[in-house]
């Protein structure tokens, strides 16, 4: 009877085991909704591949922001779920974008959507890349920017270009040797080949300057202007997050080891005693 109990202990943790580890950061179902601050008109859904934010018709105040983060806590540290990237060492990830817009009523207002890399959720420690469309009555302007952050504090960015481009791939790129991190686009959606030249920006040193936690992934849609005029006032907007995707470099599961593994450890300890 013992030898029994033993073997559906076992056969209990190793199917745990077996879902823990096909759980992986391309799982979108495994991100974590981030709002600051909640509001009634921007919400979040997802599914295993692809992240659905929306903007609804209002007024929203700028810097307005909902998205998801690779992790469920303030930081790596913090956290219970999730994946990260250990500082040691490199990676290189993507994910694809569509920004869009109901015809009626009207859009007005600024939106923006970003990707990016930091050491918690507040961004404080970060960079990414971020493209901004603004609109103006039947004119639709944008930018497509990179920035960082360290401290809190500004450490950098670059306006890639003045075209309004609501759907294509963003990048980051991270060298653990230098603690540089690079940001980039493709107009290209799906593309595996980073953005180069005057579609990237690298601020070179930057987690250097970091606290050297571990590296988690986000992105967003934010209420946002561009040149002065309004951030989102009018009309309904959609962003869908998909196809994320890990071109290089190896996430790491929060927590670790986990609970699944410590049981199959503990079953494998039984079985040892039961053989004596």
């Amino acid at each position: 009877m013992k030898s029994k109990r033993i073997r559906k202990a076992m056969t209990l943790a190793l199917g745990l085991s077996a879902s823990a580890a096909s759980a992986q950061i391309t799982d979108l179902t495994t991100w974590s909704l981030v709002e600051d601050p909640s509001h009634p008109l921007m919400n979040g859904s997802v599914t295993t591949g692809a992240a659905t934010l929306t903007a609804g018709n209002g007024v929203i105040p700028i810097a307005t922001d909902i998205g998801y983060a690779s992790v469920n806590g303030q930081d790596v540290a913090t956290s219970t779920s999730g994946f990260y990237f250990d500082p040691g060492s490199d990676f290189v990830a993507a994910v694809d974008y569509d920004l869009s817009f109901a015809s009626s009523p009207m859009p007005s207002g600024g939106l923006a959507v970003g990707f990016g890399v930091g050491e918690d959720i507040d961004g404080t420690d970060s960079a990414g890349f971020t493209a901004l469309i603004q609109k103006s009555g039947t004119s639709t302007f944008g930018s497509l920017v990179t920035a960082a952050r360290t401290d809190d504090n500004p450490a950098g960015g670059t306006i890639l270009s003045f075209t309004p481009i609501a759907t294509g791939s963003m990048f980051v790129a991270y060298v653990a040797s230098t603690g540089s991190i690079t940001a980039s686009f493709s107009a290209t959606p799906g593309t595996n080949t980073p953005g180069s030249g005057a579609a990237a920006s690298t601020f070179i040193g930057l987690q250097n300057n970091w606290d050297n936690q571990g590296l988690l992934l986000s992105f967003f849609l934010r209420s946002q202007n561009l040149s002065g005029q309004p951030a989102w006032t009018a009309g309904d907007a959609t962003a869908v997050f998909s196809n994320l995707r890990v071109l290089s470099g190896t996430p790491i599961e929060v927590p670790e080891p986990t609970t699944a593994m410590l049981l199959v450890a503990a079953g494998a300890g039984l079985l040892r005693r039961r053989r004596g």
